[in-house]
């Protein structure tokens, strides 16, 4: 059975142009064109597909919130963004809005046919550069939070707490690391108030759930 696929964009050119390199991929058939959001969303609920390619910016109606309306009107139908450019506001608004692709327009067919069919499969998909976007804006909310990984362990921490993890005593642990024994107890305490534990044991059984050592 075919996806069926609406798709919303203010050009025209750029609509017929997608439709045609769409429909030469077997099971793919376009049924509806839209030239802005309120447009698209008519559409929707009226033909019910499987699948909308939008535009962020159209008249009247942008992408954003026309997909906005449609995670209530037609939850079964799938949006995927295809856009000019993106910054982390407007994808974030996207995936808050259900959105489950967002590709830029100066990747090829073939990073949208991706799209389609990994959200087809009830993933996301976004395109490298959004990735790259998404993942370096979350790394700059992790430093902002004084968030780390691993309970927000230090590397030096989490070097000791892998060294107790693997049976070292705290003077071998003091030599191995060049610190003496004092500040690997001091450490150690650290490590427990911010891991949320109060015995060896509990240090262990962390570093072994979040895989510290293959222990």
């Amino acid at each position: 059975m075919a996806v069926r696929i609406v798709l919303a964009d203010q050009h025209g050119v750029t609509r017929e142009g997608l439709r045609i390199l769409l429909e030469e991929k077997p099971g793919l058939e376009v049924v509806g064109e839209a030239q802005d959001g309120a447009e698209m969303v008519r559409l929707v609920v009226g033909l019910k597909p499987e699948l909308v390619i939008s535009e962020i910016c159209m008249p009247g109606l942008n992408g954003l919130d026309a997909a906005v309306q449609l995670a209530s009107l037609a939850p079964e139908t799938r949006v995927v963004i295809l856009t000019a450019d993106a910054d982390i506001h407007s994808v974030g608004s996207a995936l808050l809005a259900g959105v489950k692709g967002y590709v830029l327009k100066s990747y090829t067919i073939d990073h949208l046919l991706a799209a389609i069919d990994v959200v087809m499969s009830g993933q996301v998909y976004l395109c490298p550069h959004v990735v790259s976007m998404v993942i370096a804006d979350y790394i700059r909310c992790l430093k902002v939070l004084g968030i780390g990984g691993l309970g927000g362990l230090s590397s030096k921490q989490r070097q000791i707490l892998q060294r107790i993890a693997e049976g070292r005593n705290t003077k071998q642990i003091a030599l191995e690391m060049g610190l003496t024994p004092k500040a690997i107890e001091a450490t150690r305490r650290r490590i427990m108030k911010a891991v949320g534990v109060t015995t060896v044991a509990g240090l262990v059984k962390f570093a072994l759930v979040h895989k510290l050592t293959p222990l």
